[in-house]
């Protein structure tokens, strides 16, 4: 394999790296200090506290109009364009992934809030999708350059309960806008011409629903994903630690009980049950007697079954509630 010269010395020099490093800040520096930066960064911190997006008129004329929008991502572009002339092996300081023709990178991210600019690289329309995923986020989109094709979908229910999707195809072009309201929305980009960059700000709940995959042909959901790095964490927690048969971390699942999304809570219960009967007992108590819980009947309902099948568990959770 060979090395590029400019590499082998950028490795063995660590003066070089940190050059790189302080130019590319440099030019960071300088876009943070434009005119409308800092009043994005700081709108985009006011999002994430739980302010609405109509309190917040730099990020409603950002996501708006064409002009604020371009005139902003020209900012970004020259400021680390030059950065990058003079250190060519400087890296941007962004949060960044690129996977099969699709490059991300974050502007901000605060809390759930993310601003990202976007690029797809030339892709013809091929073969139509045939599922599309679901995921719990609001988003905002703005096109900066380019062409492409996009669908856009909305999860329904149909007259017999079950779900139903309906879909539509736009034509996007500079200044086009796309706007996915909740996590029954969905779009994809099936076509690109001459390089797409869209600007995207996006918008994810504490404890967001699962991400779910759904068939577009009749609705049917093909697989379903925890919506949270953080939640998934806790999940393999549980797992691992039921398995391992560990009866210290039961004050810990039964926290997790009270609080979090619905599927993580279950399965916090669960695992307290087959650790320790009489806690998971009486953390399904407390959850059903919650009013307005969508757990609070499946915990009645398991509750009573436990009680049916064990009743000295019915005796000892009496006992400890009279106590």
């Amino acid at each position: 394999m060979k090395v590029d010269e400019k590499i082998v010395a950028l490795r063995g020099d660590r003066t070089l790296q940190h050059r790189g490093a302080q130019r590319m800040e440099s030019a960071r520096a300088q876009w943070l200090a434009g005119e409308l930066s800092p009043l994005i960064e700081a709108e985009i911190g006011r999002l994430a506290s739980g302010e609405a997006m109509e309190q917040l008129p730099h990020l409603r004329r950002l996501l708006g109009e064409y002009e604020t929008a371009s005139g902003f991502v020209e900012g970004f572009l020259a400021s680390f364009v030059d950065g990058l002339r003079d250190e060519p092996l400087g890296l941007v300081p962004c949060s960044h992934s690129c996977h099969d023709g699709l490059t991300i990178v974050r502007l901000f991210s605060h809390g759930g809030v993310d601003l990202s600019l976007i690029a797809y690289a030339n892709r013809r329309e091929g073969d139509p999708p045939t599922s599309t995923i679901f995921a719990d986020r609001w988003v905002r989109e703005i096109v900066i350059a380019g062409k492409g094709t996009a669908l856009l979908h909305r999860l329904g229910q149909s007259s017999s309960g079950d779900c139903s999707i309906s879909s539509r195809t736009i034509r996007l072009g500079p200044g086009s806008k796309l706007d996915l309201p909740d996590h029954r929305s969905s779009r994809q980009i099936v076509g690109a011409e001459g390089g797409l960059v869209v600007l995207q700000l996006s918008c994810t709940p504490d404890w967001p629903r699962p991400t779910r995959e759904h068939c577009l042909a009749d609705g049917r959901m093909l697989r379903q994903a925890c919506g949270s790095k953080a939640v998934s964490q806790q999940e393999i927690a549980l797992a691992v630690l039921g398995a391992l048969k560990r009866k210290d971390a039961v004050p810990a699942m039964a926290a997790l009980a009270v609080e979090g999304p619905p599927h993580l809570r279950w399965e916090a219960i669960r695992h307290t049950i087959a650790l320790e009967p009489l806690a998971g007992v009486r953390a399904l108590t407390v959850t059903a007697a919650r009013e307005g819980d969508e757990l609070a009947l499946p915990a009645a309902q398991l509750r009573a079954q436990l009680f049916a099948a064990y009743p000295q568990l019915a005796e000892v959770d009496t006992n400890a509630c009279r106590a």
